[in-house]
């Protein structure tokens, strides 16, 4: 994470400019201070952090952005994903059930399965329905759970691809058809506002959230702190958001693993009253 990085390069400008007019210089003191240190410095080439300082640099006029940097070096934008760790726990969990029935059924299908198969012949008694159907619903049960586990995985990476920057998300068709419109435009609230001090028309709400940081200076409010505490309750909700849609998956694949253990047992114990019964 750079953030901490991005708001003392945004700290140190803003108070050197405040001594001096010269912004190239300030910039060279920063690296020749901070640069090999990670207190500050250069930030990761194409990070958001990184992003988002170029476009304070390039929107900004020399009048305005001792100010506009100041605000950026106490606003935290960095996200914390420790309230999804329990049920990234489940998740694994689950994981877990699925891939021990996985080894179990293809034991059951591979070598007991067949002899069953095998004994009913020699009985010359007629198959149970069941033995003819498992390997289809098997294989469809198989299919639906990667299905679920890939959707779950992919998800997880968007969500740590969210963690390690609020903004500049890609919003392409293929992440669209993981995450919910109510998640997009939440986030695309999170990186209007952020980019609101300087004024920079980011998405289709940016017009609304430039507004509202307008609205603060001319009230003569605390800037940072306003916008700070907005970011903190649009980031609540948007974790809300991921926690409901992950709990929604959870429990798809959590009635999905019951009900294939639960058919798995039903395979093995059919057989066995039937040939109880025959005997």
């Amino acid at each position: 994470m750079s953030w901490s990085k991005f708001n003392f390069n945004c700290r140190f400008l803003s108070q050197k400019l405040s001594e001096t007019d010269d912004f190239e210089n300030a910039q060279v003191v920063l690296l020749e201070k901070y640069g090999n240190h990670q207190v500050g410095g250069d930030l990761p080439e194409n990070s958001a952090e990184n992003k988002l300082f170029s476009k304070i640099i390039e929107k900004t006029d020399d009048k305005n952005l001792p100010r506009i940097l100041s605000i950026y070096g106490k606003l935290d934008l960095s996200w914390d994903l420790s309230a999804l760790t329990k049920l990234n726990n489940i998740r694994n969990y689950l994981f877990f059930l699925f891939t021990v029935f996985l080894f179990l059924s293809s034991i059951y299908r591979f070598f007991v399965l067949p002899e069953f198969i095998n004994i009913f012949n020699e009985m010359e008694h007629q198959i149970t329905g069941g033995l003819k159907q498992f390997n289809n619903t098997w294989l469809v049960t198989i299919f639906i759970m990667v299905l679920i586990s890939i959707v779950l995985l992919r998800f997880g990476a968007i969500v740590n691809k969210i963690g390690r920057s609020d903004f500049n998300f890609d919003s392409s068709i293929f992440t669209r058809l993981f995450i919910p419109d109510k998640i997009v435009i939440k986030l695309k609230h999170i990186e209007a506002l952020s980019y609101a001090p300087i004024e920079h028309q980011l998405n289709e709400f940016s017009t609304k959230q430039i507004e509202i940081y307008k609205n603060f200076i001319a009230d003569n409010l605390n800037v940072t702190f306003e916008i700070q505490t907005l970011l903190t309750a649009h980031r609540a909700s948007l974790l809300k958001l991921i926690n409901a849609q992950i709990a929604k998956l959870l429990a798809l694949f959590a009635l999905t693993v019951i009900g294939a253990i639960g058919y798995l047992v039903w395979s093995i114990y059919q057989p066995v009253f039937s040939l109880g019964m025959i005997l």
